[in-house]
């Protein structure tokens, strides 16, 4: 089954011009033949091509469901992009065949890379979740400033939003200064999800006491995970995130690359929703 990804599929009736492109030149579809489209926030719709057209290609809504896929948990990954950007990418996509639903990039003291082209992610959620057949598309966050984004977990915890569309229009090319990580954090446009009754991991490498992730992880709910950058989380980060109602976790014995860690706490957090 191939899927495309229409988000205003509801309003238009139509296929955006990347999608008809596909669909009519790639695939050679025609008027009649029938497809499946996805929104990206759960509706899987059944359509037939009305109009064949490369750039606007037009359908007929046949049927819909909501809901198509929803796990039983919500997953947000909080990860320091690597300086190698096709690392990153590589993780991206990945997490989403396996299943999540926020993604933030985070600025670390020892981040590598600073800035991120937000519509490539976008691009790689998009396409991983069409090829994974999920209706699903995570929700990307602009990149984050490490105190800015521990900051929304900070007592009294405060309920956010879970409106697809502010986050979306959030996307921007966000470079993290220093001088900016430096200063003291005053909230901004991360996370849109709800803080409340969250399960907040950290994982690195310092020595300290420490669960594995699958045994931490308690079945339903949020959870949130960061991921630090190639040099790890400094030691005041971690302090700074312990304080914050975080908890230091392991992610097995093996020393992973930051990528491969984002990986294996997607997999382990998902596991872990499903076997116990």
């Amino acid at each position: 089954m191939n899927l495309f990804y229409a988000p205003d599929i509801q309003q238009s009736l139509s296929l955006p011009e990347e999608e008809s492109q596909h669909c009519i030149k790639v695939l050679r579809m025609k008027s009649g033949d029938h497809i499946h489209i996805i929104d990206g926030v759960g509706g899987l719709y059944e359509a037939q091509i009305i109009e064949a057209h490369p750039k606007r290609t037009q359908v007929e809504i046949l049927t819909h469901q909501t809901e198509y896929g929803r796990r039983p948990f919500r997953l947000h990954l909080a990860v320091a992009p690597t300086k190698n950007i096709d690392r990153f990418e590589w993780f991206v996509e990945k997490a989403t065949e396996i299943g999540f639903d926020e993604l933030t990039p985070l600025c670390c003291r020892y981040s590598e890379r600073k800035i991120i082209k937000p519509e490539r992610i976008e691009k790689i959620l998009v396409s991983a979740a069409k090829q994974s057949l999920k209706a699903y598309v995570p929700i990307l966050n602009p990149m984050t400033i490490f105190k800015e984004f521990i900051s929304q977990y900070s007592p009294p915890v405060l309920g956010g939003t879970d409106e697809r569309s502010k986050s979306r229009g959030c996307l921007h090319t966000m470079p993290c200064k220093e001088k900016v990580a430096e200063g003291n954090a005053e909230g901004g446009e991360g996370s849109q999800l709800s803080t409340i009754n969250s399960q907040l991991f950290i994982a690195h490498c310092h020595n300290q006491p420490k669960q594995h992730l699958f045994n931490a992880c308690q079945p339903g709910g949020n959870v949130v995970v960061m991921v630090g950058p190639e040099g790890d989380f400094s030691e005041e980060e971690v302090e700074l995130a312990l304080r914050n109602s975080f908890q230091a976790i392991s992610l097995g014995e093996s020393r992973l690359r930051t990528e491969t860690a984002g990986v294996v706490a997607c997999h382990l957090v998902t596991v872990a929703n499903h076997a116990k």
